[in-house]
């Protein structure tokens, strides 16, 4: 059975659009059936689009990745191009892909915001304006924004794919956001960025924006990230409004839409069971929380038809710490790295029910499409079909017998918030989730999550009224900060390497080397998956290299040392020319000094460095590994011995003092 429903969460839909003055807007969001026939999908996206223009809707929203799917259907957007000179492709068919010039015409018939995701092409061969690594043909996920005259207004490039090996992540995060005619201005990402603190967090904090849009082809899994939970969740965290439109493809476990307002909670929300496309509209106060007026709320399916759901679950939760609840009253703390959990349970359970629940604490790392490595933090209760943790979390049926929660209590001492500085957003977010049998989260009427005033994060999260159908309650972190990233060490070489154990040669180094993790042994390797954005880009990087001069070798003619400026991109390519600076210093033979310095800021690099060989000390035994050791907090002997590292320490630093007053 397949559904195309129009539903309308509007009771007074006003005559006109609206304007800077008025208290709200009318959004659309569209829950969208994957189909792969691109022709149809542009003949229901313009259908739509009218249905929600007819509604008086200032915006609508479609979703993730449903509209143009094959990659010999991507669309060229080059907005720092001819969109600049030519912005309204309906306008200018010549010049544009057939569905870009459709979706263009929609908006401009109709004065309405469109917001559309698409798979984008972009060749760098011809590319004005575009940041391109290599000449070549790139494709991303992208969010493209029309106005109401049609005219191309914003692109947003994915950061964070799930998977999608044929894309490329953006080749610069930037933020995606733009301004409208009614007085608002909204910020954009796409799925799977819902997971990282680059874009979903710095967007509403370093923009100071209050209203998302979300496209969206989310894979729902239990307990914490079924779709309409997150993004509840996510909007009440924020404080934003938040429009998230759903691919829906329930045998996957794709659904999931809804417009949020704060902590409001829902004003319209679908998590379908069968395969649907349907249009919600509601009107959306511009002080998110702030409603006024009567709204819909969720809208639920007969539960029967949730039984076609499919809904993943977490697989490394039954290796958490865990306790079984018990009926009656119970209080008791668990404990895990820096998270603490104080858990206060009052329940009443019959007989006649296998149903049970457990108390879960985790921190560490969760695995997500494959690659992504993130770091979390949560206190849970989880409902179990038995008393094994391997059974949690259980979906039970509507005519299970149930167990009733009098009271649900929980709080979480952790990871402190920590405002980056750099990103100008918050490195840690707490969210309080809930689940229920039906696949919706609570009414925020019905609980309470409160922050409090700690040298750690401190949260509590309680239920208002007695509850009998929760799958999942929870407190749940992300700490973005210890995502699984590269770190960095600077480190300098002087000796005798092995190559491969075929031969020796001498070398000389000093570089700065991504690692995967904090000691020395995990340097200069890779994680077995390339991830967007777990390198780092320097704000600035310059190395100052002390290094013994060349000498000729008469009998061969050539310097018996050799120096080069080294560096090693995501690409495994060198820096351009351009992209840095190299200047060399002869300080009276005794020393040269070469000034290594890195020229951009939005480069990610797994290393750079000066790299030298020392010729004459080729196939001579290797020097011994470093060991890493404390540092000797002891102070050194006043009578330093020549050669010893205090007296080449003394050296040197004449020989900086001698330089700097040179260059004075």
């Amino acid at each position: 059975m397949r559904l195309l429903i129009i539903f309308t969460g509007l009771l007074h839909i006003s005559i006109q659009k609206s304007t800077p003055e008025d208290s709200s807007y009318v959004a659309a969001v569209v829950e969208f059936e994957v189909n792969a026939n691109t022709d149809t999908n542009i003949q229901n996206y313009v259908q739509l689009i009218k249905d929600a223009a007819a509604q008086n809707a200032d915006i609508v929203v479609f979703p993730e990745m449903t509209l143009n799917r094959r990659q010999s259907q991507s669309i060229s957007v080059p907005i720092y191009g001819l969109l600049k000179e030519y912005p309204i492709p309906a306008l200018n068919a010549d010049l544009y892909n057939d569905i870009l010039v459709t979706i263009s015409s929609a908006a401009r018939e109709n004065a309405i915001y469109v917001v559309i995701n698409i798979q984008e092409v972009m060749n760098c061969e011809d590319a004005p304006g575009e940041e391109c690594p290599e000449k070549k043909t790139y494709y991303f996920n992208t969010n493209v924004v029309l106005n109401r005259e049609g005219a191309v207004i914003d692109r947003y490039r994915k950061i964070n794919l799930f998977g999608e090996y044929t894309r490329t992540p953006a080749l610069k995060p930037d933020l995606g956001d733009f301004t409208t005619d009614f007085g608002v201005r909204f910020g954009h990402f796409i799925c799977f960025d819902l997971m990282f603190q680059i874009p979903a967090i710095q967007t509403p904090q370093k923009l100071n924006i209050t209203n998302i849009i979300f496209p969206t082809m989310w894979f729902s899994e239990m307990p914490y990230l079924t779709a309409v939970e997150i993004q509840q969740g996510y909007a009440a965290q924020m404080n934003v409004n938040f429009l998230a439109a759903g691919a829906n493809n329930v045998r996957v476990g794709s659904t999931g839409s809804g417009i949020y307002s704060g902590k409001a909670g829902a004003l319209i929300s679908l998590m379908a069971g069968a395969p649907t496309t349907r249009l919600m509209v509601a009107r959306v106060p511009k002080v998110p929380g702030q409603v006024t007026d009567s709204y819909p709320g969720p809208i639920y399916d007969d539960p029967s038809i949730h039984d076609n759901l499919f809904l993943k679950s977490d697989p490394s939760l039954s290796a958490h710490t865990s306790q079984l609840l018990v009926p009656g009253y119970q209080s008791f703390v668990l404990s895990s790295g820096e998270t603490m959990c104080n858990f206060r349970v009052n329940i009443t359970q019959t007989n006649d029910t296998s149903l049970k629940y457990r108390a879960f604490i985790h921190e560490g790392f969760n695995i997500y499409g494959d690659i992504r490595h993130i770091r979390v933090a949560s206190c849970s209760i989880l409902s179990c079909s038995s008393d094994n943790p391997k059974d949690c979390p259980y979906r039970f049926k509507e005519d299970e017998e149930k167990i009733e929660f009098k009271e649900l209590s929980i709080d979480i001492l952790s990871h402190p918030l920590n405002y980056n500085t750099t990103l100008k957003c918050d490195d840690v977010e707490y969210f309080g989730l809930s689940l229920r049998d039906n696949k919706f989260p609570l009414n925020p009427a019905n609980y309470t999550f409160t922050k409090h005033e700690d040298e750690k994060a401190s949260y509590s999260f309680k239920i208002n009224a007695a509850q009998n159908n929760l799958v999942a309650f929870a407190i749940w972190g992300r700490i973005y900060n210890e995502d699984k990233l590269y770190t960095y060490r600077a480190g300098v070489l002087g000796g005798v390497r092995t190559f491969d154990g075929v031969a020796s040669g001498g070398s000389m180094s000093c570089c700065i080397f991504a690692c995967t993790g904090d000691t020395i042994d995990t340097c200069a390797k890779r994680f077995d998956k390339y991830t967007s954005n777990s390198l780092a880009t320097f704000e600035e990087l310059s190395i100052f290299a002390f290094l013994t001069p060349p000498k000729r070798n008469e009998e061969l003619e050539v310097d018996n040392i050799a120096y080069f400026p080294v560096s090693l991109q995501p690409t495994l390519l060198p820096l351009e020319v351009n992209d840095y600076s190299l200047e060399t210093t002869s300080l009276f033979g005794v020393v040269d000094i070469y000034n290594y310095t890195l020229l951009r800021k939005d480069i990610e690099l797994y290393s750079f460095g000066i790299f030298g060989r020392a010729f004459e000390k080729d196939d001579q035994e290797p020097s011994p590994p470093w060991v890493e050791e404390e540092a000797d907090t002891e102070s050194p002997d006043d009578d330093a011995v020549p050669g010893s590292a205090t007296t080449l320490h003394s050296v040197y630093m004449l020989v900086v003092f001698i330089f700097a007053v040179v260059i004075m």
